[in-house]
């Protein structure tokens, strides 16, 4: 059933978005926070905690991936008519873009009571959704973000190269 669904182009793509969405996050956050770590650590310490940082992004980008994969997986094949990276790439821009607006603007999601989530989370369905219906009626729009994951690919590679580096830089100093 899993080969029918997909190929293996199309799940590196979804990997591909996923990884990339998950980077920009941690990166913008790490650049954030790295002056007031150099001011506090070694660089020692400095690298270690740069190299968790990174490890726990390539894991992330595994977890977001799979999870998006599954889902592939579990919708009728009709609704995604071989656009999965697409649909992706979309939902998971929208997420990030409410992540970083709602972050901008002070939102502490862990102080939201069931209203706020319910909320948030029908915002982000009916978003992805407007979106779902966007993509298949404009094909030229697929080929464009099918581009942009193309020409993305070559900097998440990097990223996770950089990430299997964090990874042996973890487990040689927890060895």
């Amino acid at each position: 059933m899993f080969k029918q669904r997909f190929t293996a182009y199309e799940i590196f793509q979804v990997f591909v978005v996923c990884s990339f969405t998950v980077h920009v996050w941690s990166v913008y956050n790490l650049l954030k926070e790295a002056p007031a770590w150099m001011l506090r650590m070694s660089a020692g310490e400095l690298t270690a905690t740069i190299a968790y940082v990174l490890a726990f992004t390539l894991f992330e980008s595994v977890v977001v991936c799979l999870g998006i994969v599954l889902l592939g997986v579990l919708l009728p094949s009709r609704w995604l008519r071989s656009k999965l990276a697409t649909l992706a790439s979309v939902v998971l821009y929208l997420a990030i873009l409410g992540s970083g607006v709602a972050y901008k603007l002070g939102a502490r999601p862990e102080t939201w009571a069931g209203k706020e989530f319910v909320f948030a989370g029908s915002l982000f369905v009916a978003a992805s959704a407007a979106a779902y219906l966007f993509v298949l009626r404009f094909p030229g729009l697929e080929r464009k973000i099918l581009a942009i994951v193309d020409r993305v690919s070559v900097l998440t590679l990097a990223y996770v190269f950089f990430d299997l580096i964090a990874v042996l830089v973890v487990i040689i100093r927890n060895v």
